[in-house]
């Protein structure tokens, strides 16, 4: 018979082998335990240092089944600040799939006590399933793109398949505007007059709880990944972060910027956009790209970017660089609340692509 249980840290040898064989072959996950470590290693609260985020279905000594979680802070529509999770690779071998044991994983982590469930990155067959067990859909994660050059931009559409003519590639380029005086870049830990910007951030928007130790996580002590930050700055407070990193597309010459955090009030936002482009441009990124809910969109067209929709002239600019994947992909999501799903409403709380395991290697 199946057991359903934590996974522990001996586990991460076979768990790294259920990845490659189950999952996909060579999956990062199956080849890079420091990454593994990082994103599932925290442990279940009270657990820490036993456990990994990670439910295991067990039988006859091997595991058959997993669904991995991320624990964070999330704060509600109503103010409160609950416990919270955004889930990744869920997966039960064919073999158990009709004797609930995927079910039963998803029951045994709402045992554990979070109150608010999301996902990121599931495709229209797992959305489906989402809907029937009560998750909340998000059809599509809002993408804003801004061209930073011409050249490489072009180079890119054409060896992605698009035929796009210069004018219509001319009405995605940001304004070529110098980095606003009140806009640098942040280096050292998340304190001081960051770490007050953050709090007050987080407490006037939902979602994931934003603060200083989050993002020493997720960003600070990322084993992969160069995360860097510019911050608005006036007067000595902030009242602008973003985060950010280059991404070099997998045997071409061109350059991406995706900025994976915007977090700023309307004013602010325009000057660190404008700075998002001028870093672009410096690095030699031929666009930069920004996925999330409640973004401040003035701010944003003033620097130049522009939201991407299905139906818009660059409806289908690629979105995946390692390797260069032709055409656009949608990125969609669900959300579960326990005391019911208006409370992390995703038309009102930030949503970023930092959330879930959408940002990494692959």
């Amino acid at each position: 018979m199946a057991e359903i249980r934590l996974a522990r840290c001996a586990d991460i040898p076979a768990l790294q082998r259920f990845f490659h064989e189950h999952w996909r072959a060579n999956h990062i996950l199956s080849r890079d335990e420091a990454l593994l470590r990082w994103q599932y290693g925290r442990g279940v609260p009270g657990m820490e240092g036993e456990s990994l985020t990670m439910l295991l279905v067990i039988e006859d000594g091997g595991i058959h089944g997993m669904l991995g979680f991320i624990p964070v802070t999330m704060r509600l529509t109503d103010g409160r600040e609950v416990a919270g999770v955004w889930l990744s690779h869920w997966l039960v071998v064919e073999r158990l799939r009709a004797s609930g044991a995927g079910l039963q994983l998803l029951a045994r982590l709402r045992q554990l006590g979070y109150e608010a469930i999301g996902v990121l990155g599931i495709n229209a067959t797992v959305q489906e399933l989402y809907r029937r067990l009560g998750f909340t859909i998000i059809d599509d994660l809002p993408r804003h793109l801004a061209i930073t050059d011409m050249d490489g931009a072009r180079s890119l559409a054409k060896a992605a398949g698009l035929s796009l003519a210069a004018t219509t590639l001319g009405e995605w380029l940001a304004p070529e505007l110098a980095m606003p005086a009140c806009v640098g870049e942040w280096k050292g830990t998340f304190g001081g007059a960051i770490k007050r910007w953050l709090c007050q951030f987080s407490a006037s928007n939902g979602g994931t709880v934003r603060d200083a130790g989050y993002m020493e996580w997720r960003y600070m002590a990322h084993p992969r990944f160069d995360y860097r930050y510019l911050v608005r700055q006036v007067d000595g407070e902030v009242d602008g972060v973003a985060v950010w990193r280059i991404e070099q597309v997998r045997d071409r010459g061109e350059r991406v910027l995706r900025v994976i955090e915007l977090m700023a009030t309307e004013d602010a936002a325009g000057e660190l956009a404008t700075g998002l482009t001028a870093t672009a441009r410096r690095e030699g990124a031929c666009f930069a790209d920004l996925y999330g809910t409640r973004l401040p969109e003035r701010g944003l067209r003033e620097a130049g970017f522009r939201r991407l929709a299905a139906d818009s002239s660059l409806g289908h600019w690629p979105s995946r660089f390692q390797p260069l994947d032709a055409g656009y992909t949608w990125l969609s999501g669900a959300v579960w609340c326990r005391d019911g799903n208006n409370l992390i409403d995703p038309g009102q709380v930030v949503i970023s692509k930092s959330d879930g395991d959408v940002d990494r290697p692959n």
